[in-house]
C-alpha cells in the first residue's frame, strides 16, 4: 500500500505544507497541514474515499514508528510523515547546494533514483529506511517498495541509495546496473563468481 505526497510545497516562512495526494498510484485529491495541527485532506477523487479506508486497514495492522491515540486515520499516519518534513525544513536552514550534501539527507527517508553524481529524485516513504530494515515486517515493505520501483531502473537511472543492504536489493530482484551497490553489506554473489569484475557503478 504506497502513499505519496506529490507537487508537494513548504513555505519555510507559515510552514504551510500542500500538496496532492496518491494512494497505489492513484490522485486521490489534495493535502495540507500547517504547523503541529493535524493536516486536511480534500478528496476530489470518487475512487478517493474508498482508497483512503483500505489504506488505514493496511496500515492499522502494521507496526508504524509513532503513537497515536483512539483509532488511526489517515490525517494521524501522514501528520506524522509531514512533521518529520517539516522538522527537516526547520533544522536544516539554507537548502543544501552540492549533490553530495543533498544524497544522504534524501537516502535516509526514501529511495533516491536518477543519473550518478548529475541528478536525481526522492521518492519517500511513511517510514524512514533505518527504521525499516530494523524489523522484519518493515524490511519486507521495503522490499516490496524496491519491486514497485525496478521498472523505472534502466538506461542511466539508477538507485542511488547506499544505505540499503545488498542482499535486501537482491531479494527485491534488482540487477547491478540498476543499483550503485550498498556499502553496509559484503560482497554479492555476483562479485564472489567474478572477483576481476567491479560493480560499483556510479561510487
Amino acid at each position: 500500500m504506497k502513499l505519496n505526497i506529490v507537487n508537494s510545497n513548504i513555505d519555510e516562512a507559515t510552514q504551510l505544507y500542500t500538496g496532492t495526494l496518491k494512494i497505489k498510484g492513484i490522485e486521490v485529491g489534495t493535502i495540507s497541514k500547517q504547523g503541529d495541527a493535524l493536516p486536511t485532506i480534500t478528496v476530489t477523487n470518487p475512487q478517493g474515499q474508498q482508497l483512503v479506508e483500505e489504506a488505514i486497514t493496511y496500515y492499522s495492522h502494521q507496526l508504524l514508528p509513532f503513537s497515536y491515540e483512539g483509532a488511526l486515520t489517515l490525517e494521524k499516519l501522514l501528520g506524522h510523515f509531514m512533521d518529520l518534513n517539516l522538522q527537516r525544513v526547520r533544522e536544516r536552514g539554507p537548502y543544501p547546494e552540492t549533490y553530495d550534501d543533498i544524497l544522504p539527507k534524501a537516502s535516509a527517508h526514501g529511495l533516491v533514483v536518477g543519473i550518478p553524481n548529475e541528478q536525481f529524485i526522492c521518492h519517500e516513504l511513511i517510514m524512514p529506511i533505518a527504521d525499516a530494515l530494523s524489523t522484519p515486517t518493515g524490511r519486507l515493505g521495503l522490499i516490496n517498495e524496491l519491486k514497485i520501483l525496478a521498472p523505472s531502473l534502466h538506461g542511466s537511472n539508477q538507485l542511488l541509495n547506499r544505505n540499503i543492504p545488498l542482499d535486501v536489493l537482491e531479494e527485491a530482484g534488482l540487477k547491478p546496473y540498476q543499483h550503485t551497490l550498498s556499502l553496509t553489506t559484503g560482497v554479492s554473489k555476483t562479485e564472489k563468481q567474478r572477483p576481476t569484475r567491479n560493480h560499483r557503478r556510479g561510487i
